[in-house]
C-alpha cells in the first residue's frame, strides 16, 4: 500500500469555498478547453471530465472548491451528508493538475480528507463512502478504500473508506485544504 503523497504537493496556499458561478465560468472557460486539447494530442491520456457546471448548479449537492490565492481553479468536490457517513459522489482536480506531470499533485486527496474531516465533525468517524469511475479505482484501492461489493445506478462499484483508524492514517498522510475563504 503505497501511502506516500507525492513528492512537491505543497498545497499550503490553497483555500477552500463553496463553488458557484464564478467557479463554473472557469470550469468552462480553462478545465474544459484544457481538457480538449489535451484529449486530442495525447491517446494516453484518461481524464474523465464531469459536467460540473451542472453538477454546482444543483441544490442536491453540497460543494467545496479548492482555490489558489490568485483564484484559480485546483480542484471540486460535491458531497452529501448522511446518517452514519460522508457520501461523495463527485471529486476532481483540474485537468491541469492530473497525471504525472500535473502542476500540483494531491488536491484530490485532500478534498477527500477534507471530506473526511465532515464525517468526523458530524459523528461518523471518518466514513466516507464514493462510486469509482473504472480510471480511479487502482487510487482507491491502494489507499485504503475498500470495495463494498455494491454499485450505483451506472453500474460503478462503491468504495467506503471505514471509520476509524482508517480515516485517521488516510487524514495524517493527506492533510485537508484546511483554510477557508468567503
Amino acid at each position: 500500500m503505497n501511502l506516500m503523497p507525492s513528492k512537491g504537493a505543497d498545497l499550503s496556499d490553497l483555500l477552500l469555498q463553496k463553488g458557484g458561478a464564478r467557479e463554473i465560468t472557469e470550469f468552462t472557460s480553462a478545465w474544459v478547453p484544457w481538457f480538449l486539447q489535451k484529449k486530442f494530442t495525447d491517446s494516453n491520456w484518461n481524464y474523465r471530465l464531469f459536467e460540473w457546471d451542472e453538477i454546482l448548479e444543483n441544490d442536491f449537492y453540497q460543494n467545496v472548491a479548492a482555490v489558489d490565492p490568485r483564484g484559480l481553479l485546483h480542484g471540486l468536490m460535491a458531497f452529501r451528508l448522511r446518517s452514519d457517513h460522508v457520501r461523495v459522489d463527485f471529486v476532481a482536480t483540474a485537468p491541469f493538475n492530473f497525471g504525472r506531470a500535473g502542476a500540483r499533485k494531491g488536491v484530490g486527496s485532500a478534498l477527500l480528507s477534507h471530506a473526511v474531516q465532515l464525517s468526523i465533525a458530524n459523528g461518523h468517524k471518518g466514513k466516507l463512502l464514493l462510486a469509482s469511475t473504472p480510471e480511479s479505482e487502482s487510487y482507491y484501492e491502494t489507499h485504503m478504500f475498500r470495495r463494498t461489493g455494491k454499485q450505483d445506478d451506472e453500474g460503478l462499484p462503491f468504495f467506503e473508506l471505514p471509520a476509524g483508524r482508517p480515516a485517521e492514517v488516510f487524514t495524517a498522510t493527506f492533510p485537508p485544504i484546511v483554510s477557508t475563504s468567503k
